[in-house]
């Protein structure tokens, strides 16, 4: 760190005048960035696994965040303390991407950088050329997921994929505080099969929606194969009784306004009298009866309008009979017009029979807050949309149950789009671990063909990864020599797929008999950024802050 320049002033006084630019050069620029990292490291954990502990985090708007989503304690962390570490942005956009791209394992692969980076800075210390561990890093790398490839993976046969996902799904949901309702895991997958109907490479999981209701228990969760909008209808009470089940109607979808139209300049219509008042009045209300017999004609028993319309228009609806739902968003009518096998109209003279969409419709009104949904149900149409719709007793409990439904669902369609799995609980670094440091003493093995500073790298990898089980038995409870007793266990009696007990206390569990696994490709991607990461750190040689 560059210090201040000392200068005299006309009576002999001396004083400092610190510099504008700060420079950290070398090994302690890596090691400022480990301290920011392993900062943020030591928070999240404790939120590992399926006894990790939920954190609390209040916000400068004194919004309050209950979650152990590892990308939502990283986000909020740094929003909260108002972080300016490259490190810690470079890790909230590396937990980013990972939920991105795979939709969980953002906790561990912060653990793992963590651990990689630690142990690639004493590297450093014993005059080891940073470039040579970031190639070593990537050495290792390249043979853990071979490794991982012929000897760890499992692939699922077509006929068994529906149970792996729904024990992926499982498998998610044991960390978070929906893991409580046993049902979930089973909504979860009949979601996903719902909107993809079989094996399916892009599975858009944007067309499962979540809707949160205050009130009710977790376990009243249901799923609705449709679309439910949190909407009013605009309807008379006549009409009423017919919707409070379900009613099969020809919708129409409109992207227009129920208006008459606006002009398209900054011009002003200057009323100078009664007459053309009345005369403006008139027009407006002709307007509006002619959209209305445009979509009488057209056949629509229900019109869905993405804008609003007023008051005058809401009274000629009722007096026509003819029910509307305004506001309507955007993607949630695209949804619709998916479901329906119905056009969205831009123009009510465009407004056909042909434009309609026909499916049933339910007015419902649930929650303590008696909030009011529409349910559109279409048992001819598959593949469309679904609705899952979560009880919560709280918006905080509703968000951190919304996020692990979220996760659940990434985690059944990994399984699904790959259909290769991994098994969990740490088992697969154990068995990494005990591969690279060849306790079998194999005269074949890679470290006897490698130069000595790359199996330096490979044993530091090896030990990087030993994070995850460390951590698991931590926050299971388990003694410190609990992980060193699984892997005496490996070697002596040749077994793999051995990982922490995180319910009941044993010496150590087959994870392939517990089912506790994820998608390869979660795994994978895991160890591939955590290795980017850290790579990109490494070459750092200065930081420089003006």
């Amino acid at each position: 760190m560059q210090g201040g320049k000392f200068i005299t002033d006309e009576f002999g006084l001396s004083f400092e005048i610190n510099s504008d630019t700060n420079e950290i050069r070398g090994v302690n620029c890596v090691e400022v960035n480990y301290k920011a990292i392993e900062k943020i490291s030591d928070i999240i954990e404790s939120s590992l696994g399926p006894n990790g502990r939920d954190k609390i985090i209040v916000d400068q708007d004194e919004r309050i965040t209950v979650t152990n989503d590892g990308r939502t304690i990283l986000e909020n962390f740094i929003s909260a303390e108002n972080v300016t570490s490259p490190a810690l942005v470079l890790a909230k956009e590396l937990s980013e991407s990972q939920d991105n791209e795979i939709g969980d394992g953002t906790t561990s692969l912060v653990l793992i950088a963590k651990e990689l980076l630690k142990n690639s800075l004493d590297l450093m210390k014993v005059k080891i050329h940073p470039v040579r561990i970031a190639e070593g890093n990537v050495k290792a790398l390249n043979y853990v997921l071979e490794y991982m490839k012929t000897e760890l993976c499992e692939s699922i046969e077509k006929e068994k994929l529906r149970n792996a996902c729904l024990e992926a799904a499982k498998t998610s949901l044991n960390s978070k505080v929906a893991g409580y309702f046993e049902g979930l895991p089973e909504i979860c997958v009949n979601a996903l099969f719902n909107i993809c109907g079989e094996r399916d490479g892009s599975i858009d999981l944007e067309k499962i929606n979540i809707k949160l209701i205050k009130g009710g228990l977790m376990n009243q969760t249901e799923l609705v194969n449709g679309v439910v909008i949190e909407k009013e209808m605009v309807i008379s009470k006549k009409m009423m009784e017919q919707f409070t089940v379900n009613k099969e109607c020809k919708i129409a979808l409109l992207a227009c306004p129920f208006e008459p139209p606006k002009l398209k300049n900054t011009g002003n219509i200057i009323i100078s009298n009664c007459e053309e008042y009345m005369n403006l009045s008139s027009y407006e209300k002709d307007t509006f009866l002619e959209m209305i017999r445009l979509v009488k004609e057209s056949g629509a028993d229900l019109v869905l309008c993405q804008w609003g319309f007023d008051d005058e228009a809401t009274s000629m609806l009722l007096e026509n009979d003819l029910p509307a739902v305004r506001w309507v968003p955007g993607h949630e009518l695209g949804y619709l017009g998916s479901l329906l096998n119905g056009k969205i109209v831009s123009r009510f003279e465009d407004l056909s029979s042909d434009s309609l969409g026909v499916c049933n419709v339910r007015l419902s009104e649930v929650g303590t807050d008696n909030t009011k949904f529409i349910y559109f149900t279409n048992k001819e149409v598959n593949n469309t949309t679904s609705t899952i719709i979560v009880r919560c007793a709280n918006k905080f409990v509703g968000a951190e149950i919304e996020r692990s439904i979220t996760d659940a669902l990434c985690a059944a369609r990994n399984v699904m789009v790959e259909s290769k799995i991994i098994y969990g609980g740490g088992s697969t670094e154990l068995s990494i671990y005990c591969a690279i440091n060849n306790f079998k003493r194999d005269k074949n093995h890679i470290l006897n063909l490698l130069e000595p500073v790359d199996c330096s790298c490979f044993k530091m990898f090896a030990e990087s990864l030993l994070v995850i089980p460390e951590v698991l038995a931590k926050n299971s409870g388990h003694p410190t020599d609990y992980v060193e007793k699984i892997i005496d266990a490996i070697v002596t009696n040749n077994l793999k797929n051995l990982g922490i007990d995180c319910f009941e206390g044993n010496e150590y569990v087959e994870m392939d008999k517990m089912r506790v696994f994820e998608s390869f490709k979660s795994k994978a991607s895991q160890y591939k950024m955590a290795v980017d990461f850290v790579n990109s750190i490494l070459k750092i040689n200065e930081a420089i802050r003006k």
